[in-house]
Order: C-alpha cells, then sequence, then structure tokens
C-alpha cells in the first residue's frame, strides 16, 4: 500500500504563506520591520513547502485518477477528474502568485516602497484567496461534502482499512 504523503506535506506551506501575509500587514500597520522580517522568511518558506507539497499533491492525483477510471462509471469518474483538476489549478495559481510576491521582494531587496508595498499587500490578499480556495476544494475531495442537514453522501476513492469503505481515513478521497 502506498503511504500517501501529500497530507503532510500541505498544511505546513499553507500556514506559512497565510501567515506570511499576516505578518506583511501587521508590518505596514505598525511599521515594524521585525514583521516585514517574519513575513518575508515565512514567505520564503512557504513557497517552498508549496513546492513540495504540489509535487506530492500531483502523484495523488495520478493514483486517485487512475483508480476511479479503472473502478468507476465513465460519467462518475470524469466528476473525479474534474474536482481534481479544480484543486490543481487553484492549488498551482495560488503558488505561482506566492512566488512571484517571494521574487519581487527578492529583487526590491526586501525594501519595497510604502506604495509598492500596498500593491504587494494587494497580490498577497489575492493570492490568500486562492490559496484558501484550493484548500476548500482539496478538504471537499479528502473529507467530503456534507448536505445541508449533516448527511454526507460519500464514494471513497483509495485506500480502504477493513475491506471496506472508511470516508475520510488516511490516504481516501471522499466525494459526494
Amino acid at each position: 500500500m502506498t503511504v500517501p504523503v501529500h497530507p503532510f506535506f500541505v498544511h505546513f506551506p499553507v500556514a506559512l504563506l497565510l501567515a506570511s501575509w499576516l505578518f506583511d500587514l501587521c508590518g505596514r500597520l505598525t511599521g515594524r520591520e521585525s514583521f516585514r522580517q517574519a513575513g518575508f522568511y515565512s514567505l520564503a518558506l512557504g513557497v517552498v513547502g508549496g513546492v513540495l507539497a504540489v509535487f506530492s499533491g500531483l502523484r495523488a492525483a495520478d493514483r486517485v485518477a487512475n483508480r476511479a477510471i479503472e473502478t468507476m462509471s465513465s460519467e462518475r469518474a470524469q466528476e473525479v477528474l474534474d474536482a481534481i483538476a479544480a484543486h490543481q489549478t487553484a492549488a498551482l495559481v495560488a503558488l505561482g502568485m506566492f512566488v512571484i510576491l517571494l521574487i519581487w521582494r527578492i529583487r526590491a531587496n526586501n525594501a519595497l516602497t510604502p506604495r509598492a508595498f500596498n500593491s504587494y499587500l494587494a497580490l498577497g490578499a489575492l493570492a490568500a484567496i486562492v490559496l484558501l480556495n484550493a484548500g476548500l476544494l482539496g478538504g471537499q475531495m479528502a473529507h467530503g461534502r456534507r448536505e445541508p442537514n449533516g448527511d454526507r453522501p460519500a464514494e471513497v476513492i483509495g485506500p480502504a482499512r477493513d475491506g471496506g469503505p472508511d470516508p475520510g481515513g488516511p490516504g481516501e478521497m471522499v466525494l459526494p
């Protein structure tokens, strides 16, 4: 059985990238350089972690997609492939935006003018929204969507323990 590593790699960069924007915002509001430095280093570490998360996610997506194609109707398999594609697209766009922010900071020697820093924060806010959307889409695949009454119609893709479905278990993808 393959151990799913994507869940191990994804949370740390998400936290770092979101914290980076919050540190930078605090630095802008308070004028304290220490917040901006914390934002820069959080951004750099978050981008490195994000690259690992993307590569592990691409590997996991291939495995899940192949299993969906092998075990599901073509219509249902296409739904799985569409869910994976939406998550991947959002994650890649978010990572690309954060890479642009990191390059911008490096090229400016981490010393942006106040006006440039405002633009930087605006792009960072947009990147954070895209990242949160990617996380939402990934979470819906990993843990399933809930109906308004709390029921969770689910189909499990991935290794099931005890020979039966275990929605939300490690390494499984749950889709409505």
